[in-house]
């Protein structure tokens, strides 16, 4: 975690629509944590500060980034960005703390301290308040003695650690290291093709390494599990490393230093290329039984059939060098984390289990940072799925107009389709519509054209591009199933619900109970067979389908057909039975044994992380009686399901 803030507002602002060019006026203030109206204050004396190298325009409630002067901007965006070394600022002043205890040998006497930073001695005893706080994430603690002073109590590894994490910005700057010093490690990075990401962290460790040993605080690590590192291949260019610092300097840097530097290559991210470093990494059997028992579990949880394959070897290192940074508390951060899990839901649901089976076999947590890396690659999988599955989409264009409007029409559709998609575009004339029903798809500018079987979209000759492919998504996930697309609706789950499959249950009601009565109607209604409750509450009991606290999604297969089959059962005040207290919503589905694919299971499970993650959904919903209530609700005030 990084305590220490020392980047304004501004800079906060610049940094994030420097990633991301468009951002909401609502989602920039709830990461700031601060009203729009503030970040509209601040934005607009950014804009002041660019002096027309770029601007941060608000168009429609979403801000976006316009450069017009960029090595004008860069020299402005550095200024602006770098970070403030005010006293004034209270982290600055617990930043400077940790500094000067971390570096003094004798104990620290708090006012000269409050003198160094102008400050009142009451002032820096709550700085050190907040000082001891974060410290104790680190096993670190503040040891004071009366008429003495302040010193500190903590392994020198976990010191280094903070530095890292905290204050390395405050304390070195870009040249810190020798010229000569800095050359070699330039040679020995460029030799072993390691990419900027690892220089960068490697290029701190040797900083950060060199400061601490060379000042008499020599490295000592918590665990034996360090000195494994030492028969790591990555071992060697760390090695060679220390052996070119040590001749620079005239010292000879310890093993334990040698260790130290090894880390951060333990821990890399995976490189685009591998170079030589490639041939160092030995991963073994323990990383592959790691990766088979994730893709095992997460099978049989969510009874996706995924087929890792072309990524899977990229998919094993990335477990390998996640579970080093584990083990040697190795933290990197992730700055689109918050992106991905709103914008890839189930990928990061499935990057939460796979995080909780790390977990148990390292016996040290993953952070949301590396959730957020893990969600990468599970959407990738999810996304080769989707295509590999995805058979040819057929569409036919009726239009009742020629020429120029033809021509516009078509232009306008060739943006939206995959190259690989059939697009006929043909006149309305007699005998038009003869070969339809081998289409998927029926586009017409002709409102009284109806097709029995046929799912048909009508627009005008100039149309809005971005409905268009909601109701293009919907037919392409809902219409293939056999399943009555809900109109106004783009969620494969309200398609699959009307009034005879909504369920109200009060708070004496048992879970399995509420299981049975859900699963009986399917049976009842058609959409399951008869052993399907009794299927479902064997899997239930095997393995709780439990997303939440709060939302459950019991589900197993059926032997009707192709059509899956949903049902939702609302618990307005929750149950009585021990551990259902907090459960408000169960969402059934009988899904086909024989679909397939699990393209529509795929966009299913993505709809129920959403919701299960919105607490004003739930709340709202457990309040809900009828399907008509629910599909006004999703449709005009949460439509939470578009994409």
């Amino acid at each position: 975690m990084r305590w220490f803030d020392t980047e304004t507002r501004s800079a906060k602002i610049l940094q994030m629509m420097e990633r991301k060019l468009i951002f909401k006026s609502d989602q920039l203030s709830r990461k700031l944590g601060v009203s729009e109206k503030t970040v509209a204050n601040e934005i607009a004396q950014l804009n002041r500060q660019l002096s027309g190298t770029a601007l941060i325009d608000l168009t429609r409630g979403e801000y976006r980034l316009y450069l017009f002067d960029i090595p004008s901007f860069v020299k402005i965006r550095d200024e602006i960005t770098k970070p403030i070394r005010d006293f004034e600022n209270p982290q600055i002043r617990i930043s400077y703390i940790a500094d000067v205890l971390m570096n003094t040998a004798d104990p620290s006497r708090i006012d000269d301290m409050a003198e160094e930073m102008d400050v009142s001695r009451s002032t820096l005893n709550g700085d050190l308040k907040r000082l001891k706080s974060i410290l104790s994430e680190y096993g670190i603690e503040v040891i004071g003695k009366p008429n003495t002073g302040l010193s500190l109590k903590g392994d020198e590894y976990e010191i280094r650690r903070f530095i890292l994490e905290n204050n390395y910005e405050l304390i070195y700057n870009r040249d810190v290291l020798d010229k000569d010093i800095w050359n070699r490690f330039e040679a020995l990075t460029q030799q072993y093709g390691l990419e900027s990401n690892t220089v960068r962290l490697f290029g701190r460790y040797l900083t950060v390494c060199l400061d601490r040993y060379l000042n008499g605080y020599p490295v000592h690590f918590p665990h034996p599990r360090f000195f494994e590192l030492k028969q790591s291949g990555l071992y060697k260019p760390a090695d060679e490393l220390a052996d070119a610092v040590s001749e620079s300097l005239g010292i000879t840097l310890p093993p334990e230093e040698r260790i130290f530097l090894t880390i951060p290559l333990a821990g890399m991210r995976n490189p685009v290329e591998w170079g030589e470093i490639g041939n160092l990494v030995d991963i073994g059997e323990e990383t592959a039984e790691l990766v088979q028992k994730i893709i095992d579990v997460i099978r049989s949880e969510t009874d996706l059939s995924f087929q890792f394959t072309d990524e899977l070897d990229e998919f094993i290192c990335h477990i390998y060098f996640l579970t080093n940074r584990l083990r040697y508390g190795l933290r990197l951060e992730n700055p689109i984390k918050d992106e991905m899990r709103a914008k890839f839901p189930l990928a990061w649901n499935m990057a939460s289990r796979a995080g909780r089976i790390v977990e148990e076999s390292v016996g040290c947590p993953v952070s949301e940072d590396e959730i957020g890396f893990l969600a990468s690659y599970f959407e990738v999988f999810i996304e080769e799925q989707r295509h590999q599955n995805q058979r040819k989409f057929r569409v036919l264009v009726v239009h009742h107009s020629g020429g120029a409007a033809q021509r516009l029409i078509a232009y306008q559709l060739r943006h939206i389709f995959e190259e690989d998609t059939v697009l006929d575009i043909i006149p309305d004339r007699p005998g038009c519509l003869d070969d339809v029903h081998q289409y998927d798809l029926l586009i017409t500018t002709d409102r009284r054209c109806s097709v029995e079987g046929v799912p048909v979209i009508y627009l005008d000759e100039v149309f809005d591009e971005k409905i268009l492919r909601q109701r293009i998504d919907q037919v392409r996930y809902i219409n293939q199933l056999d399943i009555p697309v809900t109109h106004g609706s783009n969620s494969v789950l309200l398609s699959l619900l009307d009034d005879s499959r909504i369920f109200v249950f009060e708070p004496e009601t048992a879970y399995d109970d509420i299981l049975t009565r859900m699963g009986g109607a399917l049976s009842g209604q058609g959409l399951a067979d008869k052993g399907f409750t009794e299927r479902l509450l064997e899997r239930e009991h095997r393995s709780s389908m439990r997303f939440s606290e709060q939302v459950s999604f019991p589900h197993t297969f059926h032997l009707l057909g192709r059509s899956p089959g949903a049902a939702l059962g609302i618990i307005p005040r929750g149950l009585a039975e021990s551990g259902n207290e907090e459960l408000r919503i169960v969402i059934l589905a009988a899904l086909p044994k024989e679909a397939e694919d699990d393209v529509t299971l795929v966009r299913l499970y993505e709809e129920i992380v959403r919701l299960s993650e919105n607490q004003d959904v739930i709340r709202s919903l457990s309040g809900m009686r009828c399907y008509s209530e629910i599909l006004h609700y999703f449709i005009a005030d949460k439509p939470i399901f578009d994409r």
